[in-house]
């Protein structure tokens, strides 16, 4: 496709061109973009975060408390709590462009692989029935790294 600016909407999302989808990132020191063609994917969704601890406060407002119970069994080193929320952050992206509309962190339960480096994000029922889209993306599953400085995570939606 020929060169094209992305403009950003009222509400600071990306404007893709016509033909396009995609998801930009940034955080300190980092920035990261992924587009596809519209014809062949439905959404894609990327952040990257630092890898950082996060308070109890901050963790309490991001995960579930099933989320929170499932990351004390996963290997230590990695702060889990900032994978959850960067995979909340991709999923969102991913999310409203297709759907239009909010999606809380409560409004997706995540669930990490640590060995595969995956993870799947279920979407809330009541929040499902209240899409204003016939087919609202249920279910997404993603990859996710992890080093030292930063969390970084990915998902695409396959056309249905």
């Amino acid at each position: 496709l020929p060169a094209a600016p992305v403009p950003a909407a009222p509400d600071r999302s990306p404007v893709w061109p016509a033909g396009v989808v995609g998801a930009i990132t940034h955080t300190h020191g980092y920035c990261a973009a992924a587009a596809a063609r519209s014809g062949e994917i439905r959404s894609v969704g990327l952040d990257a975060e630092r890898h950082r601890e996060l308070n109890a406060g901050v963790r309490r407002m991001i995960c579930l408390p099933e989320e929170e119970a499932g990351l004390a069994g996963l290997p230590t080193g990695v702060s889990w709590p900032a994978v959850v929320f960067s995979a909340k952050e991709t999923v969102y992206k991913l999310w409203h462009p297709v759907v239009g509309t909010w999606l809380d962190f409560h409004d997706a339960r995540v669930t990490l692989d640590p060995d595969a480096g995956t993870f799947t994000a279920r979407i809330a029922p009541a929040r499902l029935h209240a899409a204003p889209v016939a087919d609202p993306p249920a279910l997404v599953t993603g990859r996710f790294s992890v080093d030292a400085d930063l969390v970084r995570t990915a998902a695409v939606l396959p056309l249905s």
